[in-house]
């Protein structure tokens, strides 16, 4: 089942430009306001929540296709991470809110991940982010 829901996931990410390997042009629409390496973060990005969820979500498989990468279509969307499938807890969650047309406020909190994980998950909101421009 779970095969079947990120092979969706990917056939949606390919038609909608979400893909985190593809080339990118522009620069981000951001007003990001981010902290010190290893803290959350938060940014605004000129794409609609759903896409920029989308293509986390796709972006973080590739990268890590080991973690157990959930994604919550419920409002507002939610990513996160497992770093295995047996674990009960997160290692750190991005929800995504709509903030006008084509807009999305970002929110990357860690739970238990290391600094070089949430600059990685925070890379990929970012790369997400230029596609959409």
């Amino acid at each position: 089942m779970r095969k079947m829901i990120v092979a969706m996931l990917f056939m949606s990410a390919a038609a909608c430009g979400c893909a985190a390997h593809s080339q990118t042009q522009g620069r981000p629409g951001t007003a990001t306001v981010t902290a010190a390496s290893g803290a959350d973060r938060q940014g605004q990005f000129a794409r609609s929540a759903v896409e920029m969820s989308m293509c986390v979500v796709v972006g973080m498989h590739e990268r890590h296709p080991e973690q157990s990468i959930d994604f919550n279509l419920d409002s507002p969307p939610t990513v996160s991470a497992k770093k295995y499938q047996s674990d009960e807890k997160a290692i750190w969650v991005a929800e995504f809110r709509d903030a006008g047309a084509k807009a999305a406020d970002v929110t990357l909190r860690n739970v238990t991940a290391n600094a070089s994980d949430l600059d990685e998950v925070w890379r990929i909101v970012a790369l997400c982010a230029e596609q959409g421009s």
